[in-house]
């Protein structure tokens, strides 16, 4: 989602985002015909969107466990759902305990690994103070029992930049990433300062009692949605970016934590609050950019590992919460990776992308109050052209 007016993350304001739509209507179609020159991809996979679910109030998060989903509204509100978007039930509401700014609320769902032997799901949320809370519940019955448990509270300067993402990884562990901060360009030196666990990515050992968080990668400033590759493990990032760039960051899985993905030293592959950034050689860049003629606030989705469009497979998807495209990225021959227009207009405003048990994608609609599938396009469908950014891997 995009940043606050003045302020800049859940991902501009909703006046910024409208302007920025329409600079880029009449700004795409020269921008595709410059990244078009040279080599092109193969066509895209031809993918559509069908209704899963709606009626919702700013959807953000989707969580699929083995008997349900689990669908957060940015008000507060906890919604459980059968696996083919039927049977909604209202599970818990916490809009009397979280902050309501534009990029506050009820931001994030993650369920533990053996969730359908313990019930423990997580949720990330901003309190009424601003601070972001890492708080667990306990699921018994279809429904939460007892008291949240907060493992985390982290204070926020400002009321923007609060990130919102959970996800467990490959090791077992539960990943978050918090925002900078907030306000505009970093003021508080937060995504390069070791000491502070803001425009980090953490993550915690939820099974082990009194655990604390660990730096596993810095310098980002609204990482709005990170996900693992279920087939890899490797670690896709979308960082939203201050005025020029948006990104997504990768990491190969496995990888040792220490990386830094740069923020504010620069945005994107650009210098920002450092002049000589390109001289440092201990900053990641991403492995794919774009500016805002195209967007204003990225948001990350998955990697395709589902069976219902195997063209599709192996492609990361993810959109752009202003514009609404369908993007994808895929890695070619020569180690480059090059964008993939699959949709280049839905009609949504995406907040997020979920994953189900089989691999199959979701996009959220956030204004819309919308859960859309991911499909393959009916044969009369309209056939999207490609496009293509190379950049190389870190």
């Amino acid at each position: 989602m995009p940043d606050a007016p003045e302020m800049h993350g859940p991902a501009r304001a909703y006046t910024a985002s409208v302007v920025r739509a329409l600079a880029c209507i009449l700004a795409c179609a020269a921008a595709a015909a410059v990244r078009a020159s040279g080599p092109e991809p193969a066509a895209p996979p031809r993918v559509a969107l069908a209704p899963w679910a709606e009626g919702f109030e700013r959807p953000v998060g989707l969580a699929f466990g083995p008997r349900h989903a689990w669908l957060v509204e940015q008000g507060g509100r906890l919604w459980r759902l059968a696996h083919d978007g039927t049977g909604r039930a209202l599970v818990l509401d916490l809009s009397e305990r979280v902050s309501r700014g534009f990029e506050q609320g009820l931001l994030g769902v993650a369920l533990h690994p053996r969730f359908a032997e313990n019930g423990r799901m997580f949720l990330y949320y901003t309190d009424r103070e601003g601070a972001v809370v890492l708080a667990e519940a306990r699921v018994a019955g279809g429904t939460v029992r007892g008291r949240l448990r907060r493992w985390l509270r982290l204070p926020q300067p400002a009321a923007n930049h609060n990130g919102g993402q959970l996800a467990f990884g490959p090791d077992g562990r539960l990943w978050l990433g918090p925002g900078d901060g907030g306000g505009a360009g970093d003021p508080w030196g937060n995504a390069q300062d070791p000491r502070s666990p803001l425009g980090k990515l953490l993550r915690l050992d939820v099974d082990r009692p009194g655990a604390r968080p660990e730096v596993w990668a810095l310098g980002l400033r609204n990482p709005w949605r990170f996900s693992f590759d279920r087939a890899t493990g490797e670690l896709w990032i979308a960082d939203v970016g201050q005025d020029r760039r948006e990104e997504i960051d990768r990491a190969p899985a496995g990888h040792p934590k220490g990386l830094n993905y740069g923020w504010n030293l620069k945005e994107g592959s650009l210098c920002f609050a450092d002049p000589d950034c390109a001289r440092r050689r201990d900053l990641v860049d991403p492995v794919f950019e774009y500016g805002h003629d195209e967007g204003c606030s990225v948001t990350g989705g998955f990697v395709y590992r589902g069976r219902a469009i195997p063209a599709l497979r192996g492609v990361y998807v993810f959109s752009d919460w202003c514009t609404g495209p369908l993007w994808g990225l895929k890695r070619g021959a020569d180690g480059r990776w090059r964008r993939l227009v699959l949709m280049r207009r839905t009609g949504t405003h995406p907040s997020s992308f979920a994953e189900d048990g089989a691999g199959e994608l979701y996009l959220l609609d956030h204004r819309g109050g919308r859960v859309l599938r991911i499909v393959p396009a009916a044969p009369s469908g309209e056939t999207p052209g490609p496009s293509q950014n190379p950049a190389r891997t870190p």
